[in-house]
């Protein structure tokens, strides 16, 4: 009788010693689970305190190459001036490039007299780091559309392979021709004709 007790009272031990330690386990793994969940909490908060921080200094650079724009944006015409007509437009500053720029009326070589402007002025744009460089060229009706859309496109493109040996960064030019599609005057007059065979430079200010 006294080693049956004794062995049942062995078993109740090591029972409640089982109780307890599954009841140890439990809370370890709930105090695991908890701080798991207080890990990831503490990773989303430091990601979104990251995230905003990021967009402020965004804010900030975007404010500080604006104001940098503005503040040079004079002197930037004034050089460009001596290119051609250079003014404000609604998308940043525009270039109308004369016509002597190019050997002929329907040809998208360059004048070699014309060569150290467009050289100086391809220095000017590629030092304008600010501003992405758009380059448009537009002709007179005389000829079929495809023949005059694939001028254009010839002309841009020239400036802009100009622009890209000198160094440029390719993402900040693109070269679109229009032929004939977007006339300043209508095309009945010599003089009018003239005013619509055109290239415009684009500067648009970079700002993100």
């Amino acid at each position: 009788k006294a080693e049956l007790a004794a062995e049942i009272r062995r078993r109740e031990l090591a029972e409640r010693d089982a109780e307890n330690y599954l009841a140890q386990v439990k809370k370890l793994q709930g105090d695991l689970s908890k701080t798991r969940q207080e890990a990831q909490g503490a990773k989303i908060q430091l990601a979104k305190i990251e995230g905003e921080n990021l967009a402020l200094q965004k804010q900030r650079d975007k404010a500080e190459r604006l104001a940098r724009i503005k503040a040079n944006e004079d002197v930037l015409l004034t050089s460009l001036n001596r290119f051609g007509r250079a003014k404000k437009g609604e998308n940043g500053i525009v270039l109308t490039l004369a016509e002597s720029y190019w050997s002929g009326i329907r040809v998208s070589e360059f004048n070699q007299r014309k060569e150290p402007d467009l050289s100086s002025l391809v220095e000017v744009l590629a030092n304008s780091t600010d501003y992405r460089v758009i380059i448009e060229s537009h002709i007179d009706n005389k000829g079929t559309p495809e023949e005059l859309q694939v001028l254009t496109q010839e002309r841009a493109q020239a400036i802009a392979d100009k622009m890209l040996a000198f160094g440029v960064d390719q993402s900040r030019v693109e070269a679109k021709g229009f032929g004939a599609s977007l006339p300043v005057e209508p095309n009945t007059t010599n003089r009018n004709r003239a005013k619509n065979r055109r290239v415009h430079i684009i500067l648009m200010p970079l700002l993100d």
